[in-house]
């Protein structure tokens, strides 16, 4: 509020704001715009606006600026919500799946082949039982911390539930790369956990396959599963 919009707007952006007021003089229909982003400017921080422009009779035009930002940040929070897994903060089941089937659907020249690990925690109900649940879902944590420290920034890892991990990974060689990252994975897994109680070593079974031509997801999941328990 009392502030000129040459302040807050880069020229360009703004140029675009009052060409499009223009053009609703000149045509009579309203300019209707939804969350539009501000760059911090004056306020500081980047600031979201639902933007309405109607004509009045005298060839001028009333705009309204509705602030969205905390409701916009509120329902980003939500999705980000509904694609996690509380417990670890990694995709859940549904996200990882959803990436997973989006790898697999791309077309792939010669930019590596697509593998997955299933990973299971060994003797976890032992660690509930010995330990108790807190220990057992500080436990989880540390498996997924592990998994984001070994993998690359193109491969995706999420919680499948309980103590099940999937992770896929992007332009790998072959199964024998793919088999060197699950071992690094199980190897960074295998470091002691210090808990006030004791420490807490939690292994990991990992199955490891390449993705075949034309295979379906449930297919690749179970070829998954099988090698990790193998």
């Amino acid at each position: 509020r009392g502030r000129r919009l040459r302040a807050q707007f880069p020229d360009a952006r703004l140029d675009e704001l009052i060409g499009a007021w223009a053009d609703v003089v000149e045509t009579g229909r309203p300019m209707v715009l939804n969350d539009l982003a501000t760059p911090p400017g004056v306020l500081q921080q980047t600031r979201r606006y639902d933007v309405r422009a109607v004509s009045t009779d005298d060839d001028a035009v009333v705009v309204t600026w509705r602030d969205v930002t905390e409701r916009t940040m509120a329902s980003e929070a939500l999705d980000r919500r509904a694609r996690l897994d509380a417990l670890t903060g990694l995709p859940n089941r549904a996200e990882v799946l959803e990436r997973l089937g989006a790898h697999m659907a791309r077309p792939r020249a010669d930019d590596g082949r697509l593998a997955v690990l299933f990973c299971d925690a060994d003797h976890f109900k032992e660690i509930n039982d010995t330990w108790g649940h807190a220990v057992g879902d500080q436990a989880l944590r540390a498996i997924g911390v592990a998994a984001r420290e070994v993998l690359r920034s193109s491969d995706v890892v999420g919680r499948m539930g309980g103590d099940e991990f999937l992770a896929v990974l992007d332009r790998v060689d072959d199964l024998p790369h793919a088999v060197r990252i699950a071992e690094r994975l199980r190897a960074r897994v295998l470091e002691p956990i210090e808990f006030p109680e004791g420490t807490v070593e939690v292994g990991v079974s990992v199955g490891a396959v390449v993705v075949r031509d034309g295979e379906s997801v449930d297919e690749l999941l179970a070829r998954a599963d099988d090698a990790m328990y193998r």
